[in-house]
């Protein structure tokens, strides 16, 4: 019988000490990771042990590290310049064959779509990455086979391309675009992301709306309360 294979999570602090204090900033009474580290619990394919979050030690770490421990979810420091290569290491550090990649200032990334993101990896032999495309910034998702996860950290140190922005850039692995399951999920120009005043200005009023059982809003509730 041949190796199980290990799907987990590297959700990924920025290093820069203002951005990655945002990921603490206080909606609904909790920190946006915590609403964030909900929902990355809630994807089906996730269990607890395998969700790691990657955090720079500043003084921002002991808020990190409690929000981590509270939800039951390990800890890797990271002191690395791109998302990719403390990706990267964590794979390894935690022996993960399929890697999800969340964005900690991405707090309404949606369960579905890394659940359609670990899937579409999981099942095609023939793609390193399955990223989805043209949803609302800040919501969608990225899965990576431990492959493709080493081709891009190589190309990092080779060419220090900086792959750590909204989207990894698929550079050479092949991959599979994830497109929205429905008009509805299509908001051009929404960016929901904790880097920008307007973004988390959305993302409360998103949050506020549906505190109760947040984990389980997805992109079309999510555009339906800013549209109200």
């Amino acid at each position: 019988m041949g190796k199980k294979i290990r799907i987990g999570c590297v959700i990924t602090v920025p290093l820069d000490p203002t951005t990655s204090k945002v990921v603490l900033t206080e909606i609904c009474g909790r920190p946006a990771l915590t609403h964030l580290l909900d929902r990355v619990k809630s994807c089906w394919y996730l269990d607890d042990v395998n969700i790691v979050l990657s955090c720079p030690a500043d003084s921002t770490s002991d808020a990190l590290q409690k929000a981590a421990k509270d939800a039951g979810i390990s800890i890797y420091p990271n002191n690395h310049a791109h998302s990719i290569e403390a990706i990267s290491d964590s794979a390894e550090t935690f022996d993960l064959d399929l890697i999800l990649h969340v964005d900690a200032t991405h707090p309404l990334t949606d369960p579905l779509y890394m659940d359609l993101a670990i899937e579409r990896v999981l099942t095609d032999g023939n793609i390193d990455m399955a990223q989805t495309a043209n949803l609302p910034i800040g919501t969608g998702a990225c899965c990576l086979s431990l492959t493709g996860v080493k081709l891009l950290a190589d190309e990092t140190k080779r060419s220090d391309r900086d792959t750590g922005s909204d989207a990894l850039d698929p550079g050479p692995c092949k991959c599979a675009h994830i497109h929205p399951m429905s008009a509805a999920h299509i908001h051009e120009g929404l960016n929901l992301t904790l880097n920008d005043a307007n973004g988390i200005n959305s993302i409360r009023t998103v949050l506020e709306r549906f505190y109760k059982d947040s984990h389980n809003v997805g992109v079309t509730e999510i555009i339906s309360a800013l549209n109200a």
